[in-house]
């Protein structure tokens, strides 16, 4: 558990009133304290929570008959009550409701698991010392990562609580759900992620809507999940030896071995022709091979 963590606010942010408008007089005119003389003031404060629970499983196979196998698998759960950057600095959708902000961890992944492992490629019986030479001592070394989605939050894009902002959030159409079928065609899911149509854009009066006069977009935040990772890196390598202590030393690795497709995750802003639209993906295969010599 984490009590107390420090979270900026603007002490002195436009409070909402009927007929608010985004002019900068009704945004000052709308400011606490010394309207109209005094603008942003950040307030440190430490009204931040946080918790996370996990249940983490790890095994490790020694190395027997030339193979070696380790891994480890996370199910967690992080959550915080006010998400800030590195230096506390936050982006709530309203200051003087800070509640709403209770949502999953930025880097809340709910499921990874990692194994890694190592296989000695020493299976020729043969007499032949040649080929035992070319076929042994060569060692291959997999990597597998498995992660699910990051938490990702749907803005609306534009200042419909007329605060000064646009950290704003949407309301949610009754009824609607947001999610769609994972499991579609690569090109389904690439042209919509999520359902643009559970949401619609928050204001005064929208139904639906939260905080004071209803402006607020009652969406939570993090109320949804990027696409997954996944992974797979190789190694190979062996040591060639030679008279008087020289070794040379050969290795191949190839990142994204097999070239899977990991999706980015996707716009989400009611203000862009591309919400819920994914229009890129992580870093395909590389392949690198080197050579050291020791002498």
């Amino acid at each position: 558990m984490m009590r107390h963590l420090v979270f900026a606010i603007d002490a002195n942010a436009p409070q909402w009133a009927p007929g608010a408008t985004t002019s900068q007089a009704s945004l000052d005119s709308r400011r606490p304290y010394d309207r109209g003389i005094v603008g942003q003031l950040t307030l440190y404060q430490s009204p931040a929570n946080g918790s996370y629970h996990s249940l983490q499983i790890s095994a490790r196979r020694p190395l027997t008959h030339n193979l070696m196998l380790s891994g480890f698998y996370v199910y967690s759960k992080a959550l915080l009550t006010a998400a800030g950057s590195g230096n506390a600095q936050g982006s709530p959708q309203d200051f003087y409701a800070i509640s709403e902000e209770r949502g999953p961890n930025g880097y809340d992944r709910r499921n990874v698991a990692t194994i890694a492992g190592m296989w000695k490629l020493d299976y020729y019986r043969g007499s032949n010392r040649l080929l035992k030479n070319i076929l042994h001592g060569w060692t291959l070394s997999p990597i597998m990562t498995l992660q699910s989605g990051l938490p990702l939050t749907i803005s609306t894009g534009t200042d419909k609580n007329v605060d000064g902002y646009n950290y704003v959030r949407p309301n949610l159409v009754s009824g609607v759900s947001p999610f769609l079928d994972p499991n579609r065609s690569r090109a389904a899911v690439a042209a919509m992620w999520f359902n643009p149509a559970a949401f619609i854009a928050n204001g005064p009066g929208v139904a639906g809507g939260i905080g004071p006069g209803g402006a607020d977009g009652n969406t939570p935040r993090g109320s949804l999940r990027a696409p997954g990772y996944r992974d797979i890196d190789l190694g190979l390598s062996r040591e060639f030896r030679f008279e008087h202590g020289l070794m040379m030393q050969f290795r191949a690795e190839a990142t994204n071995a097999f070239n899977m497709v990991s999706l980015s995750a996707p716009t989400a802003s009611l203000s862009s022709s591309l919400n819920g639209q994914i229009t890129s993906a992580a870093t395909p295969r590389l392949i690198q091979l080197g050579l050291r010599l020791t002498f």
